[in-house]
Parts: C-alpha cells; structure tokens; sequence
C-alpha cells in the first residue's frame, strides 16, 4: 500500500464536507475531483486550512487514523490471488511521485499530478507541520500491525553541533517511546540545494534522503531535485 495521508485526509475531507457538514454531496465533489478543482479553489482552501489533516496533532482525526489503519491491517493473512498470504506494508520508496503523476485531484485538496504522500509522513503540500505534531500523531498508531517500510520522513534545517545532536536524539527517543517503526531525517538548506542545480560541480558530495533511501543530489533527475527543494522550501 502507498500514501497513508492522502488516504486518511481524503476519507476525513468526505466525511467532513458531504456528511457532518453538507458543504457538498458526493456526486458533486466528484465532479469537482473530475475537474481539479477548476473553479472551486476556495473550497480547497478550505480544505486545506480548515479541515485537520494527518500529522497535525488534531486528536480526533489521529483516532479516525488509527482504525483506519487497524481496518488495513485486516489483510493479514488473507489468500492473494497466487495462492500466498497477504501482509500489510506501507511502501515508503520513490513510488509516491511516479503514482502521483498519474493520480486524478483527490478530497484531501491535493491536486491532480501531484505527488502522493511519502510513507507515513504528511501530505506533501502542507506547511506548518512540526516534529512534535507528528510524533504526537505517530503514538495514537499501532505500527507493529505492519510489516515493513513504513517510514515517517522529517526534513528540518541544517542542525550544526551540540545543539543539533540533543535536538535529533530527543526526537528519535519520543519516536521509539511512541512506538515508531522508521524514521529518516533530512537536514536541508533551500538555497544550497537551488545552489546545486546551478553548479553541481561544487556540490557532488551532497546527500540527500530521498524516500527510504539516500542518494547524491546532483545525480537526482530535475523533477526529484525539485521535490526535495521543495520539501526544504516549507521548513
């Protein structure tokens, strides 16, 4: 399975905007779906900034995350249709962009072409987000009901000496005490990486966590590099 978030926060937009709210109905929020919005952006602002989304800390939406991941989790063991069993996995690698390119708008307000959320981190286009919203977030699931891949990705600014190792060790401590499976940090600088694309010579050694796995920027292709710049870009 791939995008956790854009599948919670899109059940939680519906439910929200057709059923507690009557915003809309369902036939028309497809249409709007249909249309990528065209037309409707204040509502996906509304969306967006008014409806809480996975990893921000709201509680409700946190128990609504976690038995919809419990519910998920229910394949275990099940036939597949070559005769094996099913195990619940969360694929956390460079899927979530190639997947998300051919990916229509969905309720959450990501637009269509958009990349998907990566493994159990927030959706891609969301600012605000801190590491405590997302370790808070992160306690209320119950990851041991999968079985591998399922890596909560941190992209935070450049963290220079003492201060910077106390900051990540008391992070990787609260995401093991909540249970955490994966964590992978990026410690990023904008205008270096901008920097990059500009004069890759001067920057070969830079590394740069990708999605499950790391790799030297400057051999990224255009479209990767400017993910990540853009990840960097919402710290």
């Amino acid at each position: 399975m791939v995008a956790p978030a854009t599948f919670i926060d899109s059940l939680w937009a519906v439910k929200v905007l057709c059923f507690d709210e009557g915003r809309v109905t369902v036939p028309a929020l497809v249409e709007i779906l249909d249309k990528d919005f065209e037309g409707n952006e204040p509502l996906r602002q509304y969306i967006i900034n008014r409806i809480p989304k996975h990893c921000t800390g709201d509680e409700t939406l946190d128990a609504f995350s976690a038995k919809v991941l419990h519910d998920l989790s229910g394949v275990s063991g099940q036939t597949n249709g070559r005769g094996g069993r099913y195990y619940p996995a969360f694929y956390a690698h460079e899927i979530f962009r190639p997947l998300g390119e051919r990916t229509s708008a969905t309720p959450d307000g990501r637009k269509a072409g958009y990349p998907l959320s990566r493994g159990l981190s927030p959706s891609e286009f969301l600012t605000g987000i801190t590491p405590l919203h997302m370790l808070h977030s992160t306690a209320r699931l119950d990851l041991t009901e999968f079985t591998d891949s399922f890596a909560l990705e941190m992209t935070l600014p450049k963290l220079d000496g003492e201060r910077g190792q106390t900051v990540l060790a008391s992070i990787v401590r609260q995401f093991l005490e909540a249970g955490g499976s994966t964590l992978q940090f990026n410690l990023l600088d904008a205008a270096a990486l901008r920097d990059a694309q500009v004069h890759p010579d001067q920057h070969r050694d830079l590394l740069v966590r990708v999605c499950g796995y790391s790799f030297y920027f400057v051999k990224l292709s255009r479209t990767q590099q400017n993910e990540v710049i853009a990840r960097a870009a919402r710290i």
